[in-house]
């Protein structure tokens, strides 16, 4: 921003102009005007000194291209490290650049490679570990990532990054409640912390189907200002949890300050409905089918209607639409259990519970299975997949993890951290 002002400043001189040189004649005398040059020259040159001429050293050179990388800026972090590879003394800083510059560009084996033979100390200590860290969470190694990142938050409590990861690894590993425990600590470090209330939110709503908490996280998210990215898919959660607690008007509010897509109309057709503004919700559906008329949303919302109209058939056609595009899909298999019911053909409301609950064993195995994929890397278990697959009649995603076993089996060996990497205790290097 200028400093400049917008127009010019009018100088005056003083009321009694005999005070300033003593005279009476309201000017400066040449020798005291010499005097006041010199010291402005002086003080310029000082300030230049100062705020011009100063040049970062080394270890703020590496501060400014890790917070660069923090930040996912990779062209700034590779401009400080190429001034930073040219100071001797230098060379641990450089090389956990270059692994974090392969890190963030999507090479995390080679960002391991780079600090296999690392002793994280000093102020390198905690970006050398979240580097080896999070590039073990991208191989899919969460258990060596997840002792690194114990150890980081039990030397360093108040380091908010570690909590942060020990909550991801421990969801993904499906440890529900020690992830609720880490996120409540980083609130405790960090509050109002936008992303902890969202994983918050999202496991009490999807996992744990606790309404009110995940209320109530998802509202404290919104209100952390969230980037702009984030803003739509707070908002569709927080009204899907009204719904699901029958606060129609609160998630109409809420949809009002989404954009219009195809789940945003539905929701709020939904709740307009369940107001007994039925016409309404009629209209509002065929603005989301004008959108995307084979959306499953739209299906299985007008098939409730229809079993709420006394209209089962109906019901089944599109149910019937959505199962032919995934059989395993068990929330729509029971909605159309309770369509036969309706029809009175309890033999064929029989049947359809039953493959409910194999479709719901499928998916749970599956979900399973794909853990302990990401924790192992196993061929062995990326063999289970396809058989679970095959056993679905999936032929086609059955094929897909027989190539993933092969290629598991081919692979060469992967980088190993010794057993005593990053032990040496050092003092923080910062919270962020």
């Amino acid at each position: 921003m200028s400093v400049l002002p917008s127009r010019p400043i009018k100088i005056t001189a003083p009321h009694n102009a005999a005070q300033v040189d003593g005279q009476g004649t309201g000017r400066f005398p040449r020798r005291r005007m010499l005097t006041v040059l010199v010291a402005a020259l002086l003080l310029g040159a000082i300030a230049a000194g100062v705020f011009v001429g100063r040049r970062p050293g080394p270890s703020e050179r590496f501060q400014a291209a890790w917070t660069a990388l923090e930040r996912r800026d990779l062209n700034r972090a590779a401009a400080e490290l190429r001034v930073l590879s040219r100071r001797p003394g230098f060379e641990a800083h450089a090389q956990l650049l270059r692994a974090g510059l392969a890190l963030w560009s999507g090479d995390p084996e080679s960002a391991l490679q780079m600090i296999a033979d690392f002793r994280p100390a000093g102020e390198l200590r905690v970006p050398a570990t979240m580097v080896a860290g999070e590039s073990l969470y991208h191989l899919g190694r969460l258990d060596e990532a997840q002792t690194l990142f114990s150890r980081l938050a039990a030397e360093q409590p108040r380091l908010v990054a570690a909590r942060r990861w020990r909550a991801a690894i421990a969801y993904d590993l499906g440890e529900l409640r020690e992830a609720i425990d880490e996120l409540e600590r980083l609130l405790e470090l960090a509050p109002g912390d936008w992303a902890a209330h969202r994983m918050l939110g999202r496991i009490y709503q999807r996992d744990l189907h606790q309404y009110d908490p995940a209320t109530r996280n998802l509202r404290l998210a919104l209100e952390g200002n969230p980037p702009e990215g984030a803003r739509q898919e707070l908002l569709v959660a927080l009204a899907r949890s009204l719904i699901e607690q029958a606060h129609y008007e609160r998630a109409v509010d809420v949809l009002e300050s989404a954009d219009d897509d195809v789940e945003v109309l539905s929701q709020r057709a939904e709740c307009c409905w369940n107001l007994g503004r039925r016409g309404e919700a009629r209209a509002i559906l065929n603005r989301a089918r004008n959108i995307d008329a084979e959306s499953r949303d739209i299906l299985m919302l007008e098939s409730r209607w229809d079993l709420e109209e006394n209209e089962p058939g109906a019901a089944i056609e599109k149910l019937r639409e959505i199962l032919d595009r995934d059989p395993h899909d068990f929330p729509c298999r029971y909605q159309i259990a309770l369509a036969f019911q309706r029809l009175g053909d309890r033999a064929a409301s029989r049947n359809e519970l039953r493959r409910m609950q194999e479709s719901r064993a499928f998916r749970d195995n599956l979900a399973e299975l794909s853990v302990q994929v990401e924790r192992l890397g196993d061929p062995a278990v990326r063999e289970q997949i396809a058989d679970l697959f095959r056993g679905a009649g999936m032929n086609e995603h059955s094929q897909t993890w027989r190539r993933h076993a092969a290629a598991a089996r081919q692979a060469p060996a992967t980088v190993k951290l010794g057993p005593d990497w990053g032990l040496e205790k050092e003092p923080a290097y910062r919270n962020r």
